[in-house]
């Protein structure tokens, strides 16, 4: 069995199931926003594929393998970089490089995983490559993608892999989360970092490590939540003409953000307590609960659009305009 990971796996059922029932598939999509768990996942399926203990027992944790694996030195597992050492990006010629390399018999595991830690940022001529590379590889040959999201990835290559798409966990898990890992910090501290964290464990573990960061768009989601909460056209309008400068990240980590004010004004509207302790959530309770729900589903279609291949500013403006329309519908 696996063991239990919550930074991998934590209320991602569905994933632990796929991973523990039947044989490994030989190309993995693994998504999911920063803080997720998707590399943690990566490295354990990496281990998974070259521990030397029967199927149904792997990763064993005891093995050769998984001890070199564990430690990040295993032969066997080739971590390949979007930016090379130069920093240039990684190019064609360089990954058929890889593409010959996988030809070559794995040194001690049955398998040879690699591992492509921003594969949303390899080139489609890349791309190209490595869809060649899993279609006619060799069957030791196993493939791990991390992306933020699947868009990052050609259609092609998408077809060709499983997905595993990590989700945020409920503010239960992350309690027990960070109550195990941090025995010593007072409750009140663990209660307010699971609540403000979206259900992204690695937010938590930030904020409680390194204190809460501005950048993590909690500001930018307060106003403007702020601004629906109001009902205001020009306020949203001013929101998004004052933000186009924000870089992409610091507007999806707005996003997330955003959604759990959304989560928390729902469950305020129906009585229940709420995971974040923001004053707008109150704000935003007054609204009608098919317009907050009209309202996350738009938030996470705009984080899929970011995290994808949309520009910022042509994103906000489409953003200002879709909250306006479900605003005059009330």
């Amino acid at each position: 069995m696996i063991p239990n990971n919550l930074s991998a796996l934590a209320g991602n059922a569905a994933i632990h199931r796929q991973l523990t029932q039947g044989h490994l598939s030989h190309a993995y999509i693994i998504s999911g926003p920063p803080g997720s768990g998707r590399h943690t996942l990566a490295n354990l399926i990496a281990q998974m594929l070259v521990c030397s203990a029967p199927e149904g027992q792997r990763p064993c944790g005891h093995c050769t393998n998984c001890k070199k694996a564990a430690a990040h030195i295993h032969p066997d597992i080739i971590s390949v970089p979007a930016l090379m050492e130069n920093g240039k990006r990684l190019n064609p010629a360089r990954a058929r490089e890889y593409h010959s390399d996988a030809y070559i018999a794995p040194n001690e595991a049955g398998r040879k995983v690699y591992l492509f830690e921003q594969a949303g940022e390899l080139s489609e001529a890349v791309q190209n490559v490595l869809l060649k590379l899993i279609e006619e590889g060799p069957p030791y040959a196993a493939f791990l993608l991390v992306v933020e999201h699947s868009g990052q990835l050609l259609p092609t290559v998408c077809s060709r892999c499983e997905e595993l798409k990590l989700t945020p966990v409920s503010q239960e898990e992350t309690l027990a989360f960070l109550s195990q890992r941090y025995p010593n910090r007072a409750p009140e501290e663990l209660q307010r970092a699971a609540a403000q964290c979206g259900g992204i464990l690695g937010r938590a573990v930030e904020e409680l490590e390194h204190g809460p960061a501005e950048s993590e768009g909690l500001p930018l989601a307060v106003e403007f939540c702020t601004a629906l909460a109001n009902r205001k056209e020009t306020e949203l309008a001013a929101f998004m003409a004052q933000n186009e400068k924000h870089s992409r990240e610091e507007l999806i980590a707005m996003g997330h953000q955003c959604r759990v004010l959304l989560h928390s004004a729902l469950l305020l509207s129906v009585g229940q307590p709420a995971q974040s302790g923001e004053p707008v959530c109150k704000a935003l309770s007054g609204l009608p609960q098919r317009a907050l729900l009209q309202l996350d589903s738009l938030m996470n279609e705009a984080i899929d659009r970011l995290e994808g291949v949309a520009g910022s500013g042509h994103l906000l403006g489409w953003l200002a305009v879709s909250c306006a329309e479900i605003l005059n519908e009330i």
